[in-house]
């Protein structure tokens, strides 16, 4: 009679044991497909709705800024900027990022992209250092 009485507890500790194993993880991050020269950056993330939802295969570019001070301007050139596309996860990797200041943005479609902002609603300038691996996490974007 013992051996009945415990059958049914047996079989829901195998359900919990193999639950256990379903347990979301986060999706690693990319890691680069070239060495990072050296005197380089490199710039990692994942990109985001702002609903949190992945922003999968789509282009993403970095934008140097000129200027200084009331008196600055980025300019976006996809033909000879740096740039690269996001994965299924929304991860994406840069490479060999010469050291300064750049403005992040996405392409929304031809001609239109929309930049990451910071907490004061501007574009958010990333101040890339010779050498630094800037791993910006999961940023979110407003798409129009």
């Amino acid at each position: 009679m013992k051996k009945r009485f415990l059958v049914p507890y047996i079989g829901l500790l195998l359900m919990i044991l193999s639950l256990a194993g379903c347990a979301a993880t986060a999706p690693a991050m990319p890691t680069p497909n070239a060495p990072v020269q050296a005197g380089n950056a490199l710039l990692r993330g994942r990109l985001l709705n702002s609903q949190g939802g992945v922003i999968a295969n789509r282009a993403v570019h970095l934008a140097p800024i000129y200027g200084e001070g009331d008196q600055q301007a980025y300019v976006f050139d996809s033909a000879t900027g740096i740039g690269s596309v996001t994965d299924a996860n929304g991860g994406f990797v840069m490479v060999n990022i010469p050291p300064g200041r750049y403005v992040f943005l996405v392409v929304v479609s031809e001609g239109l992209t929309a930049a990451l902002l910071d907490k004061a609603g501007n574009e958010k300038i990333w101040d890339l250092k010779a050498d630094q691996l800037q791993d910006i996490g999961d940023a979110k974007v407003n798409l129009p």
